[in-house]
């Protein structure tokens, strides 16, 4: 190699180390400046409580006691050890038009006096011994799996949460989609028994 291609090399590579400090000064923080804030851990999984809204406890009968009870100690277990909580119900708006005709699940519903309990915001209401605080996140979905048609894929991916427990009864909704469900799973009744495996970053809406 030539005396000039050996300078030139060297031109070159010096000009890439001094861009290489400059991107490195304008990102780091200025010593007298504000400082950086820390992003906080979260943990790795969430709580579900799934369907405890009062339209849907009443129909559990005998069960509704130890359901609730049993949801309500595991509320409260995540709340004092940080685990994020996340509520989902089912609603829908007068006449249901979210669910068609010839939907399996809902289709029926719709067409009978059972779609009211379905829009009224008293019956959809989380019964107060699993009721939300002001600052935990409630999610409304509109079919059977909580997360098709929902923001719950937003919000686990926020939390950061890689996995997640149910707490509710088996007798509603399902909390995982039915490609987690044929990944996961175990369940057990009558709550807080469902654990669906999700690992981020994929949850998928079916």
């Amino acid at each position: 190699m030539s005396r000039a291609s050996r300078f030139h090399d060297g031109d070159v590579s010096g000009l890439m180390r001094e861009r290489s400090r400059a991107r490195r000064a304008a990102v780091a923080p200025d010593p007298g400046g504000p400082s950086v804030p820390e992003i906080p851990s979260r943990p790795p999984a969430a709580l579900l409580v799934m369907d405890l809204q009062n339209a849907i406890v009443a129909r559990l009968g005998d069960d509704a006691d130890a359901v609730l009870d049993r949801a309500a100690a595991a509320v409260a277990a995540a709340r004092a050890n940080g685990v994020p909580v996340v509520f989902v119900r089912v609603a829908f708006r007068p006449g249901m038009p979210e669910v068609s005709p010839r939907n399996k699940a809902f289709g029926g519903i719709r067409v009978s006096a059972a779609a009211n309990a379905f829009a009224d915001p008293e019956a959809t209401a989380f019964d107060p011994r699993v009721a939300p605080t002001d600052d935990e996140v409630v999610v409304t979905k509109r079919r059977v799996s909580a997360f098709a048609g929902s923001d719950l894929d937003v919000v686990l991916r926020a939390a950061a949460s890689r996995s997640s427990c149910s707490a509710g009864s088996r007798r509603a909704a399902s909390s995982s989609p039915p490609c987690a469900r044929r990944r996961t799973s175990t369940t057990a009744s009558p709550c807080c028994a469902t654990r669906a495996r999700t690992p981020t970053p994929r949850f998928t809406a079916c």
